[in-house]
């Protein structure tokens, strides 16, 4: 990425010097000068350190790949404002997505935004004497990966409320555009913002989520595409039936609510119903640790993404298919043989059920 954008700054510099000349002092006149005019000098140094900033996630998460995340994420946000209101015709000719009107425009809002939120990474905390950023422990550790999945997850989060309640919580929203255009925007005020989107989308007071701010960032970090658990909530906010189950789930996953994952898989009433029809030794054997395969819920919902499958969360087919994932992650009954690689992602995969024979 980093040799890219450096053999296209040098064929734009070209480009200027030869249509533009000399700029005085003998200098060939920079096309990213004006970008820069009249903006703190800070903003222009953080903009210099985008190579120091992928090292650092590359670093932070070299098995888990948390690099790929953060573009995966990235051309999802970018491609959805593309499309936002647009109607896509499967093998439709021309015009293309972008050349339709009023496709640039929300293209260019959306990368303004998303490039104030990954700038936030780019950030250094300390400088050598050569000027040059010192990438500390610190800095490729568990907190860098709680910083992007942080970024992540507050821009889905924002994306989602302002479809599903742009009127009911304009307050959030109105934080949200206003600090993204502010000098002052930091990690800790984004997580701020964070906590009462996801109060907002959540029904909770944003104080409430707030107060429980470490199981927040420890569910963070313990999913790992966390940002993929809001896209679902979106792509199914508008089924009645579904929009309530998954809230429940997230309120829980989150510990923002009184009861846990393994209570609502096991000693819900809907659960119950099921799981009343086998024995204690046979439920015993189905919950133990050495039972073939697995029924942790952070695998179950990752299963279509990973396979790529219908039940993947980011789709061309929106919500048609991945509503089976809540039957998954909801129900006890579900396990999965899995191969993984090294990180836990699920390479092979059969379903399997425990089911009474009457």
């Amino acid at each position: 990425v980093v040799e890219v954008v450096e053999a296209e700054v040098e064929a734009a510099e070209v480009e200027a010097e030869a249509e533009g000349g000399e700029a005085e002092g003998g200098e060939a006149a920079s096309p990213f000068h004006a970008h820069f005019e009249g903006v703190p000098e800070e903003w222009e140094r953080d903009s210099s350190e985008v190579a120091y900033m992928l090292d650092r996630i590359a670093r932070a998460g070299p098995e888990e790949k948390v690099i790929n995340s953060l573009l995966y994420w990235l051309l999802d946000s970018w491609h959805r404002a593309i499309g936002h209101g647009e109607t896509v015709v499967a093998y439709a000719p021309e015009p293309f997505l972008l050349r339709r009107q009023g496709a640039a425009a929300r293209l260019s809002g959306e990368l303004a935004a998303t490039g104030r939120l990954v700038e936030l990474c780019a950030s250094c905390g300390a400088y050598d004497e050569e000027g040059l950023c010192v990438v500390t422990e610190d800095d490729v550790g568990d907190r860098m990966l709680l910083q992007v999945k942080q970024i992540e997850t507050t821009a889905t989060l924002m994306a989602s409320i302002r479809s599903a309640c742009a009127e009911s919580c304009p307050v959030v929203l109105s934080q949200y555009d206003a600090l993204l255009r502010s000098p002052q925007l930091s990690l800790s005020t984004l997580e701020r913002v964070e906590f009462d989107a996801l109060g907002a989308m959540l029904d909770l007071e944003g104080s409430f989520v707030a107060s429980r701010a470490e199981a927040v960032r420890s569910a963070l970090l313990e999913w790992r595409n966390p940002e993929l658990l809001f896209r679902y909530y979106d792509d199914n906010r508008q089924d009645e039936r579904m929009a309530p189950l998954i809230r429940r789930w997230l309120r829980a996953i989150f510990q923002l609510s009184g009861e846990t994952l393994r209570e609502i898989r096991r000693a819900s009433a809907a659960n119950r119903r099921h799981l009343d029809m086998f024995s204690e030794e046979v439920l015993e054997r189905w919950y133990a640790e050495d039972c073939p395969g697995t029924s942790q819920t952070k695998t179950l919902f990752m299963v279509g993404e990973d396979a790529g499958s219908c039940l993947r969360v980011i789709s061309s087919e929106g919500s048609r298919y991945n509503k089976a994932l809540m039957g998954y992650v909801l129900q006890s009954h579900v396990r999965v043989l899995v191969v993984t690689d090294n990180v836990g992602r699920v390479m092979a995969r059969p379903v399997v059920w425990i089911t009474a024979l009457v």
